[in-house]
């Protein structure tokens, strides 16, 4: 039998067993780093659009109207 090779139940059949793949460390790091800052940009981003609505419906409820006509 070759090396990396193994006896399938069939017998008849191989089916290779390759080597353990090399870690690529700083690639790695690099794409959890990524992801991890479009998840804070996406964060930051709806707490702004947050808070702009609240700012917004805040200014429209204004107890001091300056619509109405005075009396």
């Amino acid at each position: 039998m070759p090396f990396g090779a193994r006896a399938s139940a069939g017998g008849s059949q191989t089916q290779m067993v390759g080597m353990a793949r090399k870690p690529n460390y700083n690639f790695e790091r690099q794409e959890r780093d990524r992801r991890k800052a479009e998840k804070k940009a996406a964060k930051a981003a709806a707490k702004a659009d947050k808070a702009d609505k609240t700012k917004e419906e805040k200014d429209d409820s204004s107890p001091w109207d300056d619509t109405a006509e005075p009396e």
